[in-house]
Order: C-alpha cells, then structure tokens, then sequence
C-alpha cells in the first residue's frame, strides 16, 4: 500500500483538535492559517449578512464580525451556514459602549432574517416546506420600507414583502426553489417547522 502510514482515527482526531486550538489561539507556528480561519469566517458572515453590513458600516460589521468568530467556532462544515448566533452578538451591543450609535434590536433583527434566508436557501430538498419562524420583537425599530427593499435587493432569490414589519413576527418558508418572507406564513406552513 504505497507505504504509507494512516494515523488511526483517533489519534488524527486529536492532531486536527491541537491544530484547531492552536489557529484559534493565534499561536506563532500556525498564524497563516490563523488569518485565513479568520478572513474565510468574516468573509462568509459578509456574505450572509449584505444588509447588516450596510447598516453598520464595513469598520463595525468587521470589528464584530472578528469578534464572533473568535468566539463562536462553526457548528457545519459549509461556511454558507456559518453565523447562526451572530444576531445575537449585534443585539448583545446595546449593552456596550456603542449603544446610542445604532438601534441594535433592529440591526440584529435584519441579521436575523438574513440568516435565516441563507438557512433556507441551503437547506436540504424534502417534501415538506422549509419554513422558519422568528418571533416578535417590539423593540426592532427600522424603516420597515427601507429595510424590506434593502433585504429585496441583495437577496434576490427571495420574495420579500413589502413594508416588512422587523417587529415581526416574520416567516421565512421555501416551497421547491422559491424562497418567501413575510409577517404572515400561509395556514399550511406549520409554526413548528423550525425556529430561530
């Protein structure tokens, strides 16, 4: 067999945990790797997140973008996939120092939803439609108008409607290719179907 020696799988297991931990902890011998895990993560959050990051700014969106990466590692493989609690962190700023400069609810509200339409668009064909339900939040205060062209616009595998309430509730849901965002999921669209 070539004479090649394969490392038994656990042991290849704990080879690729001590490299993981090393490129998360930044340390000297795997800094290369350490800026691509970093710039590959940020790239698939901006990717994700069009939207977001026109309203905060590429200096803001990078800054907490790096922020979340360091700290929430993926839980998939497809970086598609990658920022699931990445609201949460926009929505954790209006604790910060920052908390004035915008309205955080409404800014992690659009990422919300931004997600949650990537979600969808990767999900896996089945009979059933994808459908994802977030909850309302009273407090996600942006031009409705505004917000569902912007959502629209750089999301044009979607059909967005117009205003989109981010005080929600909103549902996104998928029947075949099509991809549908509203405040209201037609009656067949179980609330349980998944939620975010």
């Amino acid at each position: 067999m070539l004479g090649l020696k394969v490392a038994a799988p656990q042991r290849y297991a704990a080879s690729l945990q001590r490299f993981y931990t090393a490129v998360l902890a930044g340390e000297q011998q795997v800094e290369a790797y350490s800026q691509n895990y970093l710039g590959a993560h940020v790239r698939a959050l901006e990717n994700t997140h069009p939207v977001t990051l026109g309203l905060l700014g590429s200096a803001t969106f990078s800054a907490l973008a790096q922020v979340y990466v360091q700290h929430y590692p993926p839980q998939a493989w497809d970086l598609n996939v990658y920022g699931e609690d990445f609201h949460g962190l926009l929505q954790a700023q209006e604790q910060g120092g920052r908390a004035a400069e915008y309205n955080w609810r409404g800014v992690a509200a659009t990422a919300r939803i931004e997600f949650a339409l990537t979600r969808a668009y990767y999900a896996a064909d089945g009979p059933d439609p994808v459908a994802i339900h977030i909850p309302p939040d009273p407090q996600a205060q942006l031009d409705a108008c505004a917000i569902g062209a912007r959502l629209q616009q750089q999301h044009p595998f979607a059909d967005i409607q117009q205003p989109l309430r981010l005080t929600g509730p909103v549902s996104i849901w998928r029947r075949g290719v099509r991809i549908r965002v509203g405040n209201q999921a037609p009656a067949d669209i179980r609330p349980g179907c998944g939620a975010l």
